[in-house]
């Protein structure tokens, strides 16, 4: 009877194991978390240095390990009639400084990296979660957005000078993303 019982439970336990994945409850070696969404919908400011781009693919991916945001976006670059031009890759990458959930149920997570002190440019990315929105709006919400505002100082026109680029997606998901 003891026996029985044991043997039963050893196969059971086998068949739950194939029923269900170990997948869902291990990460995979030498990999960690990080929210993912793909971007579809590009409104890029006329200014800005991404706006001689044909961007056509987008992805934001959220690393709160190593606290960064990562911009990454396919583009066919501005090419003349009938020359062949190569696809390009860029991934802007700046160093999460803040996250927070708004009253309206929106996570919301900040990049900065801020190189005017030595007359660079100011970065700034913020990503919108907004898919435990509860707030009524006007118009329907993306599931996640991303605002890209660059910021620096015009010595020509003797200002500050700025753009403003926007970007939405798919809902932000985990992954396992491998380390390098």
């Amino acid at each position: 009877m003891k026996t029985l019982l044991i043997a039963t439970l050893i196969v059971t336990g086998l068949g739950l194991t194939g029923i269900v994945g170990a997948s869902e409850f291990q990460k995979p070696v030498g990999a960690f978390r990080v929210l993912s969404a793909h971007l579809d919908t590009f409104h890029v400011d006329k200014e800005s240095r991404l706006s001689n781009l044909d961007i056509f693919a987008g992805n934001v991916m959220v690393d709160t390990a190593r606290k960064q945001i990562h911009l990454s976006f396919d583009f066919t670059p501005d090419c003349p009639i009938n020359a062949f031009c190569a696809q390009g890759h860029e991934t802007i990458t700046l160093p999460l400084v803040q996250t927070y959930t708004n009253v309206c149920g929106i996570k919301v997570y900040k990049a900065l990296k801020d190189m005017m002190p030595v007359d660079g440019v100011k970065e700034e990315l913020t990503v919108y979660d907004n898919s435990n929105n509860h707030c009524p709006t006007f118009a329907p919400l993306a599931e996640t957005q991303v605002d890209f505002q660059t910021t620096w100082y015009n010595r020509i026109e003797g200002g500050l000078s700025s753009t403003f680029d926007r970007f939405e997606g798919d809902t932000l998901e985990f992954i396992y993303f491998p380390f390098n």
